[in-house]
């Protein structure tokens, strides 16, 4: 009989080590740190663009799966934002515009891309870390594809006809790496602390015998037990997540009036090859049952941009279109993405850069590097001065999609006064 015991206490003792040390961090989704209450009340306090349609509107785009239910009402110019669902929960009021802002942008000038704020963030890093990233492709033993490399001179060219019209243009990172990575070497980067908000992130969801058996709190005690044999293997996809926080922090305090972060796409099917555009929304299930996803959630239908949004992303598809000859994503039924139904080629989704960047926003993304038909086109440039067909082309398109709704960007900007960049710590080429 304690020969049995003994061997149940065994299996029950791996079941536990299992949930901690098992394979490095491989989640998705990015995690944040904690949102206070006070800043759904600083939220409150201030003014907003949207309209109650325009909330009603975009609430189903937002959160599809109706995961803030009882938490909002709206009524009138208001908006009620419930911290829970309990009677006597505390409660933040947003009063809403009365007014509509169709046809306004008409009555504008326009001054073209002139002082136009543009924040450029060429996604990943390219160089010697596209492997640890996942973003190495070779076709046929040829030279690789590496996605950041793509990106960075996909950002530059673009950055350069900007600058050339007038407007102001950041990038949020320099030239891909040619030393490996060293995370604990670079700035503002954080192990312990990153293990910690994983840890937290963890917890959620979590019900019944797994709660109890993961551990309660990201304390030293738990996050000691662990870091050894999963958060240090994990540094990577650590380093990556903090990575895309700091980029929609640097874009917020730019001011930017538009972001536009640029990826190319990969596929296991080498016959793929479609665009794509993505705007801020889609929360699936699960993704907010945190109070910081609640306050991003409630931070979009608020701030009134997503209407401009949607009308950016809409150019920026018909200009790829035209320019590069890709078509829209056929349908799917992939629940990550939701599709505007307005805009051929926008979809929605939930992803950090776009949760979390404040102002319009999109993530383009370029033509399959995985399609043989692509290679050339993306990587032989056409001369010493003239970037690769693709590059080019991509610039192009999302620069004739920025002239066509600067004056609606510009317009959003809450007030007229001159930035003080002194606070914003982009990464400026010299053009």
């Amino acid at each position: 009989m304690l020969t049995h015991y003994r061997k149940w206490l065994v299996m029950g003792l791996c079941i536990v080590c299992g949930l901690f040390v098992l394979g490095p961090v491989d989640s998705s989704q990015p995690w944040e740190e904690e949102v206070p209450w006070s800043a759904f009340e600083r939220l409150a306090g201030g003014a907003h663009r949207a309209t109650a349609a325009e909330v009603a509107e975009w609430l189903p785009r937002v959160d599809p799966h109706g995961q803030l239910g009882a938490l909002i009402e709206l009524e009138d110019n208001e908006l009620v934002f419930h911290r829970a669902e309990e009677p006597m929960a505390p409660e933040v009021v947003l009063t809403l515009s009365g007014e509509s802002r169709d046809g306004a942008e008409s009555t504008r000038s326009d001054e073209g891309l002139k002082g136009l704020r543009v924040v450029l963030d060429p996604g990943h890093y390219g160089g010697v870390w596209a492997e640890a990233e996942q973003r190495h492709y070779e076709v046929e033993g040829r030279v690789p594809i590496l996605e950041g490399n793509l990106t960075y001179a996909t950002a530059l060219n673009l950055g350069r006809l900007l600058h050339e019209e007038g407007a102001t243009v950041w990038l949020t990172r320099g030239a891909p790496p040619r030393e490996p990575i060293r995370y604990v070497d670079q700035r503002d980067f954080d192990l312990e602390r990153e293990a910690s908000l994983w840890l937290t992130h963890q917890q959620q969801g979590l019900t019944g015998l797994w709660k109890v058996l993961y551990p309660m709190r990201a304390d030293d005690w738990a996050l000691g037990a662990i870091k050894d044999s999963k958060i240090t293997r994990s540094g990577p996809h650590l380093f990556a997540l903090s990575d895309l926080r700091r980029r929609s922090e640097l874009s917020n305090r730019c001011q930017a009036d538009v972001t536009i972060s640029i990826h190319y796409n990969a596929s296991g099917n080498p016959d793929v090859n479609h665009l794509m555009v993505f705007m801020p929304g889609n929360f699936m299930p699960g993704e907010l049952d945190s109070e910081a996803s609640r306050y991003y959630a409630l931070r979009q239908l608020v701030d009134g941009v997503l209407p401009t949004t949607m009308a950016l992303g809409t150019r920026v598809a018909r200009a790829m279109s035209a320019r590069m000859g890709l078509v829209v994503r056929p349908a799917s039924k992939k629940l990550n993405s939701l599709a505007i139904e307005q805009a051929p080629g926008v979809y929605a989704r939930n992803l950090s850069v776009l949760k979390r960047t404040r102002g319009p926003v999109l993530l383009v993304e370029g033509p399959f590097m995985t399609n043989p038909g692509e290679y050339e086109k993306l990587m032989a440039p056409l001369s010493a001065d003239e970037p690769a067909p693709r590059i080019r082309q991509l610039s192009e398109a999302l620069l004739a999609a920025l002239r066509a709704s600067a004056s609606e960007l510009r317009a959003l900007r809450s007030d007229e006064k001159e930035l003080d960049t002194s606070s914003c710590a982009a990464w400026t080429p010299v053009w």
